[in-house]
């Protein structure tokens, strides 16, 4: 376990590196039993390296998850809670799908900051994790990946109508992520959709491609694989 940072110091770290995450070990009390709500809270208040402990995120079980669940209505827990919503969807805890689903449906308006940008473009990554066991995710994730509306906010310069094609690519990496057949088809779908013309957005395209080229991976080598991977 190559433990670095205590888990209080997470939130400056997390803030000074932006979106990266720096890998980490959960501390050796909270490892010692995978059950509960100290040990999830332990392990999305860590900063990781290389992404989220993908094993450690599915031994949370449903105390753990009721926990989460519960920090991410809470402001001050803020800087954990692309953690969080990454936890919630690799443990898939019958509290997890309404719980993305409603921190990504927040009404939001004009700039954000930092951490609700990040926080934001982390939820259609975890539903991409929970989607592998939570067929409600799949469908979460194909009203996504085929929305194409400003979602009315900004960050930084990034203006709404960029954001909103973040959010749609996350969503076709989510899909990807799964490794569900359906949403192969789904994705087989979004790229026929895109035509040919002159007014066909060749980087969505791409991203369609690399996405599709994931999905097979994942389902072949299982949702672990995915870990770490970057949207």
């Amino acid at each position: 376990m190559n433990r670095i940072v205590q888990s209080t110091l997470a939130a400056p770290v997390a803030a000074l590196l932006g979106a990266a995450l720096i890998a980490t070990a959960p501390t050796r009390a909270a490892a010692e039993s995978t059950s509960g709500a100290d040990y999830a809270e332990e392990l999305v208040r860590s900063v990781y390296y290389e992404g989220l402990p993908h094993a450690e995120a599915a031994a949370i079980d449903a105390e753990g998850a009721e926990r989460l669940v519960e920090m991410l209505a809470e402001t001050d827990q803020a800087p954990y809670h692309a953690n969080i919503l990454l936890a919630l969807g690799i443990c898939a805890q019958p509290a997890a799908y309404e719980a993305i689903a409603s921190y990504a449906g927040r009404p939001l308006a004009g700039p954000v900051d930092r951490t609700t940008f990040r926080n934001q473009l982390a939820a259609p990554q975890a539903m991409g994790y929970l989607a592998e066991r939570e067929p409600r995710a799949v469908g979460w994730l194909a009203a996504a990946a085929n929305r194409s509306n400003d979602p009315g906010w900004a960050f930084g310069r990034v203006n709404s109508s960029r954001v909103g094609h973040m959010l749609r690519r996350r969503a076709i990496t989510g899909l990807a992520l799964s490794g569900r057949p359906e949403a192969a088809q789904l994705l087989r779908q979004l790229d026929a959709g895109l035509g040919s013309g002159p007014k066909t957005d060749p980087e969505l395209r791409g991203h369609l491609r690399d996405a599709l080229a994931l999905h097979a991976r994942v389902a072949a080598k299982g949702p672990s694989f995915a870990a770490g991977v970057a949207p």
